[in-house]
């Protein structure tokens, strides 16, 4: 069992992304990068579908770390041809928590079925959940975490991606762009190499001027010309996006200044949701909130006890409410509508708005929209860097508009902080790696 020839591959394959993979191809395990726009979700759409017309697609598995990744991976792949459903890496491992808190279902001793996966937004994923996932893979199975490393490194503990590659699992990293998406990924290759990008002085939703700098000098300007620029949105694209779900928010910090993400939900939810239903203090019905951690619920409907997982990242609307509970519908890829219910207390504990969310949250996601406030303050300055620049801009499918200060959004494009987390983990699985003849085992 080995993977697809890449001389077998679609015709439409370019001679560098056909290189490219193959390079990840050299072993059972590799690893597939690439920058937006140059064709990653393009080129392994066409490995899967290869192997699925050679040996049908029970073969095929693909997961991402979050929800909203997944229904993401899900459409991608759909537009490609591969009408496969992507699922969380969790509930794909068969998540379940109890005294001792989470386990997976799947491990070394009961793996995972399956012989391909493909592991999308692998640049989000821990060393935690990346073992376990590692050990759930039958001895003969192939793996592709399919990502970009020069995003954040993931909000759990690790590098996994980076370290792999730094390791020498092989991997392929696609630089060329194909997809002509405009100034949003034509600053995402720039960022990429380090350079300055040049926002569009004549920007326009739906056209390939698709990135714009608006300046503001202080907090109150950045915020009113939020509430502008939400309100022209509204007025200018009235049934063409859903304000609430189209439009993101992304920013540096959680707290502690006018344009962290608790203060910006505030503004936001009395700008998007002016009119709902008070639940408490805090909440509204038709609120869209995010998941904090990764979660289980459980609830009886008709007697029968129904549990589900949520992860950390999964977006939500509180659609009723009672004296004991909430009922969230979870988002989902348009298939399928998913509901929980939990408890006043979980939601407090466990849930927030989620209008604005930090970009280290945003990762593995992507909206029509994007604001990425660039917040200037002392706190701010020890998170800005060209990572977190170019993982917010890069978040954004259609439209993206930085707001603050130019000089900031620069200052932070000159520091390079991919190699500050720093990890065991290379250093490690260096030192492992090689059985009895010399042989890394990720060829065997």
């Amino acid at each position: 069992m080995s993977w697809p020839k890449v001389s077998e591959l679609s015709a439409d394959l370019t001679e560098h992304q056909r290189q490219e993979l193959g390079c990840a191809f050299e072993a059972r395990i590799g690893a597939f990068c690439g920058c937006p726009g140059a064709g990653k979700t393009f080129s392994t759409a066409a490995a899967i579908r290869q192997l699925i017309k050679e040996q049908g697609p029970g073969c095929v598995k693909i997961c991402a770390p979050t929800g909203k990744a997944a229904i993401r991976a899900t459409r991608s792949l759909r537009a490609n041809g591969v009408n496969l459903r992507a699922l969380t890496i969790h509930s794909m491992l068969g998540c379940s928590f109890g005294t001792s808190g989470m386990r997976f279902l799947h491990n070394e001793s009961n793996p995972l079925p399956g012989k391909y996966f493909f592991v999308d937004e692998s640049s989000w994923i821990g060393n935690y959940l990346g073992a376990s996932l590692l050990s759930a893979i039958p001895r003969d199975g192939h793996v592709l975490f399919i990502g970009d490393h020069h995003q954040l490194p993931p909000v759990e503990r690790g590098a996994m991606l980076r370290d792999l590659m730094s390791a020498g699992v092989p991997y392929g990293d696609l630089t060329e762009i194909h997809r002509n998406g405009g100034r949003i990924v034509q600053a995402c290759k720039t960022i990429r190499e380090g350079g300055f990008y040049e926002p569009s002085q004549s920007p326009a939703y739906g056209t390939l001027e698709n990135l714009c700098h608006i300046e503001s000098m202080t907090n109150a300007d950045t915020l009113k010309k939020i509430d502008n620029l939400t309100s022209l949105i509204m007025r200018d694209l009235a049934g063409q996006i859903n304000i609430k779900w189209d439009l993101q928010l992304l920013t540096y910090l959680n707290e502690g200044t006018p344009c962290s993400r608790k203060e910006l939900n505030a503004f936001m939810q009395q700008r998007v949701n002016p009119d709902g239903q008070r639940i408490g203090d805090k909440y509204r019905m038709r609120d869209k909130i995010i998941c904090l951690q990764n979660t289980s619920y459980e609830w009886e409907s008709d007697g029968e006890k129904i549990r589900t997982f949520v992860a950390n990242g999964q977006l939500a609307e509180i659609v009723n409410a009672d004296d004991k509970r909430l009922c969230l519908k979870l988002e989902s890829d348009g298939d399928s509508e998913e509901c929980v219910y939990v408890t006043r207390k979980n939601l407090h504990e466990e849930w927030d708005l989620g209008y604005a969310i930090s970009v280290h949250k945003s990762q593995g996601s992507s909206w029509p929209i994007v604001f990425l406030v660039i917040d200037d303050s002392a706190r701010a300055r020890f998170l800005g860097s060209r990572q977190i620049v170019y993982t917010g801009i890069s978040r954004a499918e259609k439209y993206c508009v930085t707001i603050g200060k130019q000089s900031t959004v620069n200052r932070d494009l000159q520091r390079d902080s991919i190699h500050e987390r720093r990890t065991k983990l290379a250093d490690r699985l260096t030192e492992r790696i090689y059985d009895g003849s010399g042989t890394p085992i990720w060829r065997i």
